[in-house]
């Protein structure tokens, strides 16, 4: 039996966690991991700490190495970080001395990860659009058994998020949209990086469950930041399915500013803010 040691620090805007929590679990594995896990953030963000049943996703070399998909999970239990290897890669790790790492988080799915032997990465199918914390090409050393790096995790600076309260029982049913932010999604990652698919201004974005309401997240437009501007808001019930013939509508123009980083909580749908159609 050996120690595994995850430190974690997460900086936040609204909810301080404590500042350097070092976690302790025991397990049977070819190697101990000394994991420095960060997230500096100034976001007013809905979601503003590590939670319990969050994943990181780690990645290590290039996705050709592997045509069957290899990787680290760190799943987060509430006070410290498990670990779950696909098959035979820890071994394989455990036998270098040092290399190259991607790590993804992301408050949705990730989707089923799958080679593509063209553009020789990994696709991420069916991942959640919205906001993600990564880091890329850190650098990793294996010692006397020991796996030690640090994982910086870091947003996308132009991402502000959005929260409708209460309906969290309907995701899959409730879409979100404004004229000023762009739908994007974490989509692949190469021998490089992380690939984010990019939609269009005003696309129909997906929620996320979270605390009983939906969180909904995308890109705000560079000429629609920090000055006060008209946007067109959009929430969409699409009752679950692709026929629209019974889609009801709601929405709303609001004059507001809106910066990189911020978060809004939307007016409940029974608010006389919102028009409904039909």
């Amino acid at each position: 039996m050996k120690k595994i040691t995850l430190l974690t620090i997460f900086g936040l805007a609204l909810m301080a966690l404590s500042a350097c929590n070092k976690e302790e679990v025991t397990a049977s594995r070819t190697l101990k991991l000394d994991l420095n896990i960060i997230h500096d953030s100034d976001t007013k963000a809905v979601k503003t700490g590590w939670e319990s049943g969050d994943k990181i996703y780690v990645f290590f070399g290039k996705p050709a190495d592997h045509p069957t998909p290899a990787y680290l999970t760190l799943t987060f239990d509430g006070s410290s970080w498990t670990e779950a290897w696909t098959a035979g890669l820890e071994a394989e790790i455990a036998s270098t001395e040092s290399g190259k790492l991607h790590a993804v988080y992301t408050p949705g799915k990730l989707g089923t990860i799958s080679y593509s032997s063209y553009d020789k990465r990994y696709n991420f199918n069916g991942s959640d659009p919205g906001w993600y914390l990564k880091c890329e090409n850190v650098s990793y050393t294996v010692s006397e058994g020991v796996l030690a790096a640090t994982l910086n995790m870091a947003r996308p600076s132009d991402f502000v998020q959005f929260y409708l309260e209460g309906q969290a029982a309907n995701a899959g049913k409730l879409q979100f949209s404004g004229d000023k932010i762009l739908k994007v999604k974490i989509s692949s990652i190469s021998g490089t990086g992380f690939g984010q698919s990019n939609y269009s201004y005003g696309y129909a974005i997906d929620g996320v469950a979270y605390k009983g309401g939906l969180m909904f997240s995308g890109l705000l437009k560079s000429d629609a930041s920090g000055v006060e501007a008209s946007h067109k808001l959009t929430i969409t019930d699409t009752k679950g399915t692709r026929d629209t013939k019974d889609d009801v509508v709601y929405t709303t123009t609001a004059t507001k500013t809106m910066k990189y980083g911020d978060a809004f909580v939307l007016p409940a749908l029974d608010n006389a803010v919102w028009t409904v159609t039909p």
